[in-house]
């Protein structure tokens, strides 16, 4: 969202852009870039020792900067505690964008720490739930990405928030006169949240006739699960590092596209293979729920092996109508102009 946010006020307002991080971000073209190098200390406890005692000290540093300098700031997550310590520390006029909470902390440890050494990881990072709850709770107007996140910030932090739906540009994602070929596509981190396992589970039985393609990247140990998950076919395909173009090219020839993660709060694939002519099949939960229109655009469906194979099934045999349904959702609905008209009335 930023960079799209960036290239509408560019030449309207003069942007500052801050980032704090140890690994060195590219730069944007048409602001003016500040990176705040930092160096966490090395070791599991020690890095978290310097994100609970260091940290802090460089975002009130920077607020002190900011304060006198603006009179607006628009706030992403951060990288080490989700909301960012610098939230308290502002006096000026802000703005969160919140895309979610700090998950891990909500929602089963069973999915987001399937395993005793991540259980344990965990517990020892729980200051940090403290932590990203006060630095919300010390932000101005609060922004989130879907009805289902707006839910979870309240349940949460207890506070009030705005949905501005993420967008999609249609110019770049847009349907092609080629052929569908026998994919069937899923984009997104490999891991338990996304949960690909039943995904893989579910459409086992067709595997031979047609082609999983898995985009994203992973833990090598995950991805073995999704391949033995798979029988090991040959017809399940995990790509790691893909351009845009080469995705776009990927949800043109999908028959469908699957979403099989625990309630992600938004789910940018739906909006993104819709907008290239693909129906998409998605669990009944989270945020596809709302970008996706049952039996038109593609199917919502309760997490159950056998129900999932058969909705894909019937969405592969309705593929060329559907697809045409879900341009039109999103080129009526979805786009970034509507996103960042939207976004407007906050940053004027």
């Amino acid at each position: 969202m930023i960079d799209n946010v960036i290239n509408r006020y560019k030449n309207k307002f003069e942007i500052d852009l801050y980032v704090i991080s140890d690994m060195k971000p590219k730069k944007i073209v048409g602001v003016i870039n500040n990176y705040i190098h930092v160096r966490p200390w090395k070791g599991f406890i020690q890095r978290n020792l310097w994100i609970f005692f260091v940290l802090p000290k460089i975002h009130k540093k920077l607020a002190k900067r900011i304060n006198k300098t603006y009179k607006k700031i628009l706030v992403t997550h951060d990288y080490f505690t989700k909301s960012p310590y610098l939230l308290r520390y502002l006096k000026i006029n802000n703005i969160y964008l919140c895309q979610e909470t700090q998950r891990e902390f909500y929602e089963p440890w069973e999915i987001h720490a399937p395993s005793l050494r991540e259980k344990i990881a965990n517990i020892f990072r729980l200051p940090i739930k403290t932590i990203d709850r006060v630095n919300t709770m010390s932000a101005g107007t609060i922004i989130c990405n879907s009805k289902y996140s707006q839910m979870t910030i309240k349940s949460a932090y207890n506070r009030a928030s705005h949905i501005v739906y993420p967008g999609v540009d249609e110019h770049f994602f847009k349907p092609h006169n080629s052929k569908k070929e026998k994919i069937i596509l899923c984009v997104g981190g490999l891991n338990p949240v996304k949960n690909q396992l039943f995904l893989v589970s579910s459409l086992k039985p067709i595997l031979n006739e047609y082609k999983l393609v898995l985009v994203g990247k992973g833990k090598k140990e995950y991805m073995e699960k999704i391949i033995n998950q798979g029988c090991n076919s040959s017809n399940i395909k995990i790509v790691k590092n893909i351009s845009d173009t080469e995705l776009r090219s990927l949800y043109r020839k999908a028959m469908v596209t699957c979403i099989s993660a625990h309630k992600e709060p938004f789910g940018l694939s739906s909006l993104e293979s819709q907008s290239c002519g693909t129906p998409v099949v998605s669990v009944k939960e989270g945020g596809p729920i709302e970008t996706i229109i049952n039996g038109k655009t593609g199917y919502l469906v309760q997490k159950d092996s056998g129900e999932y194979l058969d909705t894909v099934l019937l969405a592969i045999t309705n593929s060329v109508k559907m697809g045409k349904s879900a341009r039109k959702n999103i080129v009526g609905q979805w786009t970034w102009k509507k996103t960042l008209k939207k976004l407007d009335k906050y940053l004027k």
